[in-house]
């Protein structure tokens, strides 16, 4: 796994390269929180899960999906999310929202 410094704040953390990551890199990861930055300042994401899928290995690997829980309070729209964790770095993900949920909307980020 590799990051790169975008020469901001020191309190900013590295941007991951997600090239570099694979499905166990999000396994050791779960339940952890990840700050979701907005326009007009961020949410918590908790990630979840993750699921190996079926199909045929590309250069990057097999397929693969992270799960998110969100706040109901909060529902992110499709689109591209820089996430943050102090420990693990930061990275820009797209996040697909699943069936809405009254107590905590999921999002799925797919990998292939």
């Amino acid at each position: 796994m590799t990051a790169d410094n975008d020469g901001s704040s020191d309190n900013q953390p590295e941007t991951l390269d997600l090239l570099s990551l694979g499905p166990s890199d999000f396994e050791a990861w779960i339940d952890t929180s990840w700050s979701c930055q907005l326009p007009d300042g961020s949410t918590t994401l908790l990630l979840k899960r993750v699921e190996r899928l079926g199909g045929t290995q590309g250069e990057g690997g097999r397929p693969y999906a992270v799960l998110f829980e969100g706040s109901p309070d909060l529902p992110l729209t499709q689109g591209t999310y820089r996430l943050e964790n102090p420990q693990n770095g930061a990275l820009f993900i797209f996040l697909v929202p699943l069936a809405p949920s009254r107590s905590a909307p999921t999002y799925e980020a797919v990998f292939n």
